[in-house]
């Protein structure tokens, strides 16, 4: 099934319980807590919708990685999810923080880019063993790096 959302994206969409590999994504025991670190406002409505309605996740949404810094000090956080290139601080910087003074939260992290061509950060991104989703991204591909961090 597909639907236009209210953020003007076409969606596939099949089960709310379920993705197309079975995954459960029924609403967990106690609320867990996402935070989204993009600087583009459409995508970070749209990251933050469907992770509210489909994993059933509270989610923080900051525009760089110096508000993503702010966000970690005093909060755990079960899931982040960083796009690589912003303005102030970019997300591979952020990430090199966060393994500086926040290590297990640097386990949770998914990169999201659709910038191949800075050859700094994409050396940076394979070398941090951490999973990388290309813009643009199906909801699926989305689902699945999420439920993967979140397990």
């Amino acid at each position: 099934m597909f639907y236009l959302n209210s953020f003007g994206f076409l969606l596939r969409y099949s089960d709310p319980e379920t993705d197309v590999q079975g995954r459960d994504f029924s609403e967990p025991t106690e609320k867990r807590i996402a935070l989204v670190v993009e600087d583009e406002e459409a995508v970070s409505r749209m990251i933050k919708a469907i992770l509210e309605v489909t994993l059933k996740l509270d989610v923080t949404v900051v525009s760089n990685g110096l508000e993503g810094i702010r966000s970690t000090k005093n909060r755990d956080y079960d899931l982040i999810i960083t796009d690589v290139r912003m303005p102030v601080m970019n997300g591979v910087d952020f990430y090199d923080w966060l393994c500086d003074h926040r290590p297990e939260m640097a386990e949770r992290v998914l990169f999201i880019t659709g910038d191949y061509g800075e050859t700094n950060h994409f050396n940076r991104l394979t070398s941090s063993a951490r999973p990388v989703l290309g813009k643009p991204f199906t909801l699926a591909a989305l689902l699945n790096h999420c439920q993967e961090l979140l397990d």
